[in-house]
């Protein structure tokens, strides 16, 4: 894989980076400061350029000072800042500062505020904060591919939390949209293992989507796999259901499995409001001998008046009568089901629905 994380670390460790410098503060060295300050050298600031970068004014001045290109004032910046990564990634006015500073560091440099950031144990606090989200993303958009993929094994352990947070999110859907499938592998992993965790989750059950479409190969399969084998309770959940019917439209070559779980269930599922979803989709999508095998279900259930009465049951009766019409017998068998509990279904505000659809469907096949 490249260089590991104990070849990046320098002997000594790093300064702890949330500690506070006491007896100073940033506001007097810097209140009322106006345009020439800029143009002051940067010896004036020296032992300050923490304060200085947590000061709106003073992080300017910095800013200025790296777009100047000067190697020696970014060595300066650098060698003051890179202990307190964490600190001035996570601030208002330092975030600004260190993003400035990741653009014109050399390889060495941002290898070394990376094993800082590492470090420090604090690389969820910042991935969670709205400063050090952006600088995160900052970082690994200038890291070379090597050091990409740290990050990325970094921040595999805490992807879960991370899509459940607003700003962590940014960071894990980051890394998806900029780098390529083989460096996010460990964070596609890591979904696999926890499906269903977040695919029930109102963000995290769109990111499951996008992992599928991005994954290639057996980690793709992977996914799939563990959407078929949570399809039953993520066929109930109101975010679950989403990764579910998208995964019968978009692959239904890989249903098999999906089918599997849910066999004795359809009926049940679609007297579900989410479920009924479901069965649907997978009415119209997948292949005519699936299809079959879900209405025989149906046909062949105790509760199947009870579907027919239901909210929602009734639309997917509505459904299997709509795709089974070239189906011949299982069509037959469906419609003569229907009418036969013509009793029952009438007066009623949903059951009326479908039997009146049924006995277009009969007049169809009467008359053609």
């Amino acid at each position: 894989m490249g260089p590991g994380y104990g070849d990046m670390i320098n002997n000594g460790g790093l300064h702890p980076l949330n500690q506070s410098l006491s007896g100073s503060t940033s506001e007097p060295l810097f209140s009322g400061l106006s345009p020439p300050w800029m143009c002051m050298p940067l010896e004036v600031y020296k032992g300050k350029m923490y304060f200085l970068a947590k000061n709106s004014t003073g992080s300017k001045y910095l800013q200025g000072k790296l777009e100047g290109g000067n190697l020696e004032d970014v060595e300066v910046i650098f060698s003051e800042l890179k202990e307190f990564v964490l600190d001035l990634m996570v601030n208002g006015s330092g975030n600004l500062v260190m993003q400035k500073l990741f653009q014109v560091c050399n390889e060495n440099q941002m290898k070394q505020l990376l094993v800082g950031i590492l470090n420090s144990g604090g690389i969820q606090f910042i991935c969670c904060n709205i400063h050090g989200s952006c600088c995160m993303q900052k970082l690994i958009e200038l890291l070379t591919p090597p050091l990409k993929y740290v990050v990325v094994r970094s921040l595999r352990p805490l992807t879960c939390t991370l899509l459940k947070d607003s700003h962590g999110r940014c960071v894990i859907e980051y890394c998806l949209k900029k780098l390529p499938p083989e460096d996010i592998k460990p964070l596609l992993i890591e979904v696999a293992d926890n499906l269903y965790e977040i695919a029930a989750d109102i963000y995290g059950c769109c990111f499951v989507l996008r992992c599928v479409r991005i994954a290639q190969g057996d980690i793709m399969y992977q996914l799939l796999d563990q959407i078929s084998a949570n399809a039953l309770f993520l066929s109930k959940h109101p975010y679950g259901n989403y990764v579910v019917q998208n995964m019968i439209a978009e692959n239904p070559y890989a249903c098999e499995n999906l089918l599997e779980q849910l066999q004795g269930q359809f009926v049940n599922l679609s007297m579900n409001t989410y479920g009924s979803h479901i069965v649907e989709r997978c009415l119209e999508k997948l292949k005519k001998d699936q299809v079959m095998t879900v209405i025989l279900e149906f046909t062949t259930s105790g509760d199947f008046l009870a579907l027919l009465l239901d909210p929602f049951g009734y639309g997917v009766a509505e459904t299997a009568l709509k795709v089974s019409k070239d189906m011949g017998q299982i069509h037959e068998i469906l419609i003569d089901l229907i009418l036969g509990h013509c009793h029952f279904l009438h007066n009623h505000p949903y059951g009326k629905r479908v039997l009146k659809r049924a006995q277009e469907c009969k007049r169809r096949l009467i008359d053609p």
